[in-house]
């Protein structure tokens, strides 16, 4: 009988000695029953990366990269999925006849969309390239110095001024209407459906791995009242806030200079890559969301800054150094003259002088100082007054008293003031930072939250062990406070669909390059447990305090509709009801989650 694809990957993966394997890529120690060596995937100068060989993961302590060890290879080489796979089955003698292997293994549903995505792909860029009605979508790209070369290797495209035409092609090929809609190339109107993308520049979006998974349209003329871009809907495969665009590109060069460009719009991107500068990226939205953070960690902690040059720019690279100095990155920032975006910019001073913008870029604190002057006469009283006062602020959030004391001195010396009289305007502002952080570490919630992850975490740790864990939350699957739990539960409840054991090696495989799931499975499964067996009492003891977070949630709701509410036998009927919550515990099924 021929065996499954997955029989034979987990044949492979079973074959392969974790240990050996990484050991031919970094030098390992071992410590207890695991295996220590420098972690590859960051700056590491005590060895953080664990390799178990037991459960034939890995895991660094610092940085959080996991995974097994397809997933290593896969990072370290920065090859997909099918080379690693055919690569380990040759030198384990595992023959993988018949089989196409994607670039990771996917769910044919998730599969079929990128083969439209594909086509699509390709019917836009021969669009722009091959026919007259794309002709002048390509002198205006053209006009902006975007070349011939610079349009192949970014794939840029055209969507004609056409309703039915991709339409027509993606059907003749099988696809229904109503599928082509739910993943965006289509929009379902009065008319029937219709061409999503019309007379616009197509940039395509692309996943960590190089595979289209969304698209971007960009008008360049006619009406103003139209958005300036439209993108794909989101999707299986695409989820705006979990994509860097240009990642896939330029992940190897971030790793090797150990530092990454982060700018803001595609044409940046294109014109600042093709212009020798690699390592550069761009966000999906206004701001970085956790999974971007977490890709963008996994390989470096140094991140520049270079938005537009406006005022709009300026205040976006604030907010953005903010939340990445939060969460530990090494932050430097370049406020490009003139008011200029990063594109304008190279075309109009070059190649040396950027290098130059980004050699002097201002660390945080000088780049917010600089900031706050703007907009400010410094030679008015008021102004100077409240600049000071903003500065000190901001220079009570320091935690290093020398850095502090070089910046009293230097406001002390500009304004000709006594700096002791700065230290002691400035000891009041450290005073309210320490008296805001102290109210918010003794805010009650935090503990309530704390016992209902808590909770979940174990719950799901429990999942990942023992399958009769996992047929007991599936019966009723409780709303689990954390969404990545209930990502990853979901998952797990899937995977134990067609499997009596879970293997976490295995898992991980399963998990098809879900890089915050695979992290989330590897920490989880090393958890070392209260109940080293099953017991359906502790698990029920977990379920009883999910069921109390579900029921906290619909009280808060139930109270927030009485507020709203003036009829009194109504009030009385929701009061009613949240009592009987309160009293029986209410045993809330979160549906789906």
């Amino acid at each position: 009988m021929e065996r499954s694809f997955d029989e034979l990957v987990n044949e492979v993966r079973s074959k392969v000695n974790i240990v050996d394997v990484i050991s031919n890529y970094i030098q390992l120690t071992k410590r207890g029953k695991n295996y220590f060596g420098l972690c590859p995937f960051h700056d590491d100068h005590n060895p953080s990366l664990s390799v178990s060989l037991e459960k034939q993961i890995y895991r660094c302590f610092a940085c959080g990269a996991s995974g097994n060890v397809f997933n290593f290879i896969m990072d370290y080489e920065k090859k997909s999925f099918s080379e690693v796979l055919n690569k380990l089955a040759t030198s384990v003698g595992v023959e993988l006849p018949n089989y196409k292997v994607k670039s990771a293994k996917v769910s044919k549903e998730y599969q079929t969309i990128l083969d439209v995505y594909d086509i699509t792909n390709k019917y836009f860029r021969h669009n722009l390239v091959n026919t007259e009605s794309g002709k002048e979508a390509y002198e205006y790209l053209l006009k902006r110095n975007i070349t011939k070369e610079i349009i192949e290797e970014f794939s840029l495209g055209y969507a004609k001024n056409d309703r039915d035409e991709l339409k027509k092609l993606l059907v003749t090929k099988g696809y229904q209407e109503s599928f082509l809609a739910d993943i965006g190339i289509l929009n379902k109107t009065d008319y029937g459906y219709q061409n999503a993308f019309v007379d616009r520049i197509i940039f395509p979006i692309w996943n960590e791995h190089g595979e289209v998974i969304a698209f971007s349209g960009r008008k360049f003329k006619g009406d103003d009242e139209l958005p300036k871009y439209i993108n794909t809907k989101e999707t299986k495969v695409f989820k705006k806030g979990t994509v860097l665009y240009n990642f896939h590109r330029a992940k190897d060069e971030i790793r090797r200079k150990n530092e990454v460009i982060i700018m803001e719009g595609f044409f940046d991107v294109i014109r600042a890559y093709s212009l020798g500068f690699k390592n550069v990226i761009a966000t999906m939205g206004t701001s970085l969301t956790k999974e971007q953070l977490v890709a963008i960690k996994r390989i470096t902690n140094n991140v520049i800054l270079c938005f537009d040059g406006d005022e709009a720019g300026q205040k976006s690279m604030m907010d953005f150094s903010c939340d990445l100095e939060k969460i530990e990155f090494t932050v430097c920032i370049v406020p490009l003259k003139d008011g200029l975006d990063p594109d304008e910019y190279l075309l109009k001073y070059g190649v040396e002088s950027f290098k130059e913008e980004l050699k002097n870029a201002y660390n945080t604190i000088d780049f917010r100082l600089k900031y706050l002057r703007s907009g400010k006469n410094l030679t008015d009283e008021n102004d100077i007054t409240l600049y000071i006062n903003e500065s000190l602020k901001l220079i009570s959030t320091l935690s290093d008293e020398i850095k502090r004391e070089l910046y009293i001195n230097k406001l002390a010396e500009e304004f000709n003031l006594d700096s002791n009289l700065l230290r002691k305007r400035l000891n009041s502002f450290i005073k309210d930072v320490k008296i805001e952080k102290k109210d918010f570490i003794r805010e009650p919630k935090k503990t309530l939250e704390d016992k209902y992850t808590k909770a979940s975490k174990l719950l799901v740790a429990n999942m990942l062990k023992d399958k009769r864990a996992t047929l007991l939350y599936a019966k009723k699957p409780y709303y689990l406070p954390v969404s990545s739990h209930r990502f990853l539960a979901n998952e797990i409840v899937e995977y134990y669909k067609k499997h009596d054991i879970l293997e976490i090696a295995d898992f991980i495989t399963f998990l098809n390059g879900k890089t915050e799931l695979i992290n989330l499975a590897t920490e989880l499964s090393e958890l070392d447990l209260i109940n080293k067996e099953y017991t359906e009492k502790i698990l029920l003891d977990y379920i009883a305090v999910i069921k109390e977070y579900n029921s906290e949630k619909i009280i808060k709701k139930l109270k927030e509709e009485m507020k709203a509410i003036t009829d009194p036998n109504e009030k009385a009927k929701i009061a009613e009801k949240i009592r009987e919550i309160k009293l029986m515990g209410c045993d809330i099924n979160g549906g789906k989650n």
